[in-house]
């Protein structure tokens, strides 16, 4: 056998070998992921938002949503959809609800309360860019696209195309 047959017998069983570990190693668990919440979103009647400036109260009736506080308004149904998709985040990190003002969340720049659940949105992540939200006992770090979708202005809010401007029902 000469060298370069002995180089080239070395190097296909190095390349079985490989193929073999490759194929029967152990598959990675894919990261952990925490639910925020288990309610669904269907089941939903009221929403409650909260800020330094001002509180919005709405609730769900048989013909969509409607603003109940500071005024009585129909609410715009996409705009609402975009906030209750709370519900549905996951989060992969987790913490215990201590030490809230480590997460910005002594004093949440934004609270949303759905039915009986309450959300606490606090500071970002330094790393991640995530945001803390805080929910029953634990503080988890999500995309801040869910505090991004609740409008904090009452305005942002009325369902425009619904609203009657004159006793004569005549939509704007």
């Amino acid at each position: 056998m000469t060298h370069h047959t002995r180089l080239n017998l070395i190097m296909a069983i190095t390349i079985v070998v490989l193929i073999v570990f490759f194929y029967l190693r152990p598959q990675s668990d894919p990261a952990q992921q925490y639910a925020l919440s288990t309610t669904f979103i269907e089941r939903v009647q009221r929403l409650r938002i909260v800020t330094p400036q001002q509180e919005i109260a709405l609730h769900r009736n048989e013909g969509g949503w409607r603003l109940t506080y500071p005024i009585d308004a129909p609410a715009d149904t996409k705009k609402i959809e975009k906030i209750l998709e709370i519900l549905q985040a996951k989060s992969f990190h987790r913490f215990q609800r201590e030490d809230l003002g480590r997460f910005g969340l002594n004093q949440p720049n934004l609270t949303l309360s759905i039915d009986e659940e309450y959300f606490g949105f606090g500071g970002f992540a330094p790393t991640t860019y995530q945001q803390y939200v805080t929910t029953k006992d634990y503080v988890y770090s999500v995309a801040p696209q869910y505090s991004l979708a609740i409008p904090v202005q009452i305005q942002d809010l009325i369902d425009r195309e619904n609203v009657c401007t004159d006793c004569n029902n005549r939509v704007e």
